[in-house]
C-alpha cells in the first residue's frame, strides 16, 4: 500500500486543485490573490500530511510489560539463573553453576556459551554487566576472575583484573568504567585492563555505618551514583576518583532506605540502580521488618521516594530494571507480588506472572523485557 493510499493523498489535492479553478473561471478579477490562496491550500495539505509518520522513527506509545512467558532451552538443560544483561543484539545470563553462562539473541531461545577455560571451571558467575561495548562477569563471592565478551557467547580472561575481588555493580561513562566491589571500594579503569582500586568512604559509625557493600553503579547526567549496603548512595563527580554521601532520609531523620538492623549486621540496603528517562531509581529496604522501597533522582543527590511499589516478599533484596520508558522492579525471594512496572517513576502497576516467583535480575533489548530467577528465564510481550 503507498503512501497516497493510506492517506488519500491524491484525491485531496485534485479536489483542492478542482476547486481552484472553479473559483479562477468564476472572480477572474481576483486572479492573483486566488493563485496565492490556491497554493497556500495545497501547501497546507502537504504539510498536514508531512507530519505523519511513516519512516518507523516514531515509537507510538510506551508498551507496558504485561504479559510473560517462558523461555526455551535446549533439551535436558535445566538451570538457576543469577544476573542478566543486554548488549550488542544479544542478552546473556549467568548461573550458579561453574562455568555456566547462557546467551540468546531475542531473549525467547537460549544456548550455552563457550566458556572452556580453567576459570569459568572453578567459579560460578553470579554477576554480568554489560558496560560500553561489552561484557563483564564476575563472581558474587572473592572466587575466580573477572571475565569479559563482546558477543555474550565466547569469554575470555579480563586482563590484569583484580584477582579474587567479588563485583556488584558496573557502569561506563565519560571514558572511565566503574565497578563496586565489597569492602567500601571501587576500581576503576579508563582502557579496562589496568584497574585502580578506590576507597568510597561512604558512611561512617556516626551515620548509621559504612557503604560496606557496593552492589550497584550506574551513570547519567555526568556522573557516577553507587548504592550499597547500610543504606547508602553516593555520588562521583571526577569518574569515580572521590566520592560524596548522599544518602537519603525520610522524614524522622532515618534512613530511608533502612533503620532496623538484619540478621547480618546491615542497617537496610539499597540493592541496585539504574539511570534511565533524565531519572536515577535506587531500590532497596529493610530486612527486618521487611520493607521494599524506590526512590528516584535526576542529580544523584536529592532523593525523592516514589510511590508504594507495590512488590511483596521475604527480606529487602529487590531488582530493578528499565527500557523504552518503562520501569520494573522485582523482588528475589518472590511473594503475592513479585514484581510491578512504572512508566512515570512514580505510581506502579502490579505484574501478574506466575512462571518466576523469584527475581535475581531484570534487562531490557529486542524490543522486550527478560527477567531471570532460580526457576529459569521469563520474557515479556508488550501490549
Amino acid at each position: 500500500m503507498t503512501l497516497s493510499d493510506q492517506f488519500n493523498i491524491m484525491p485531496l489535492v485534485y479536489l483542492l486543485k478542482e476547486d481552484i479553478m472553479v473559483f479562477r473561471m468564476d472572480s477572474k478579477a481576483h486572479k492573483g490573490f486566488v493563485r496565492v490562496f490556491g497554493f497556500a491550500l495545497v501547501l497546507a495539505a502537504a504539510l498536514i500530511i508531512g507530519g505523519c509518520s511513516t519512516d518507523g522513527d516514531d515509537p507510538g506509545p510506551t508498551k507496558v510489560p504485561v504479559t510473560w512467558k517462558p523461555a526455551t532451552f535446549p533439551f535436558g538443560v535445566t538451570q538457576g539463573f543469577e544476573n542478566v544483561a543486554y548488549g550488542n543484539g544479544v542478552f546473556v545470563a549467568t548461573t550458579k553453576t561453574a562455568g555456566k553462562i547462557f546467551w540468546s539473541e531475542d531473549g525467547v531461545a537460549w544456548k550455552e556459551a563457550n566458556t572452556d577455560y580453567a576459570d569459568f571451571v572453578d567459579a560460578a558467575r553470579n554477576f554480568v554487566f554489560f558496560v560500553n561495548n561489552g561484557f563483564l562477569t564476575a563472581g558474587r563471592t572473592n572466587v575466580g576472575n573477572w571475565a569479559k565478551s563482546t558477543d555474550g557467547k565466547t569469554w575470555s580472561d579480563v586482563t590484569a583484573a583484580p584477582l579474587a575481588q567479588a563485583a556488584g555493580g558496573a557502569a561506563y561513562g565519560n571514558g572511565t568504567y566503574v565497578v563496586g566491589s565489597n569492602g567500601s571500594k571501587v576500581f576503576i579503569s579508563t582502557d579496562f585492563t589496568s584497574w585502580t582500586e578506590k576507597a568510597t568512604g561512604i558512611g561512617s559509625a556516626e551515620t548509621g555505618g559504612v557503604i560496606n557493600w557496593v552492589n550497584g553503579v550506574a551513570y547519567g547526567n555526568g556522573k557516577f551514583v553507587i548504592t550499597g549496603m547500610n543504606a547508602k548512595i553516593g555520588y562521583s563527580n571526577d569518574n569515580g576518583d572521590t566520592w560524596v554521601d548522599s544518602t537519603p532520609l525520610d522524614n524522622e531523620g532515618g534512613k530511608l532506605f533502612g533503620g532496623a538492623t538484619g540478621s547480618s549486621g546491615n542497617q537496610g540496603a539499597v540493592n541496585q540502580v539504574v539511570f534511565g528517562n533524565g531519572l536515577f531509581m535506587a531500590v532497596g529496604g529493610n530486612p527486618i521488618p521487611s520493607t521494599q522501597i524506590a526512590a528516584t533522582s535526576s542529580d544523584g543527590i536529592t532523593w525523592k521516594q516514589t510511590d508504594d511499589i507495590k512488590v511483596t516478599g521475604t527480606g529487602n533484596y529487590i531488582h530493578v530494571g528499565y527500557g523504552a520508558g518503562v520501569y520494573i522492579i522485582a523482588h528475589e525471594s518472590g511473594g503475592t507480588v513479585p514484581a510491578s512496572y512504572s512508566t512515570d517513576a512514580f505510581t506502579w502497576t502490579e505484574i501478574d506472572q506466575t512462571n518466576l516467583t523469584g527475581v535475581n535480575g531484570i534487562a531490557y533489548g529486542a524490543g522486550k523485557f527478560v527477567m531471570v530467577g532460580s526457576g529459569g528465564i521469563v520474557y515479556s510481550i508488550p501490549e
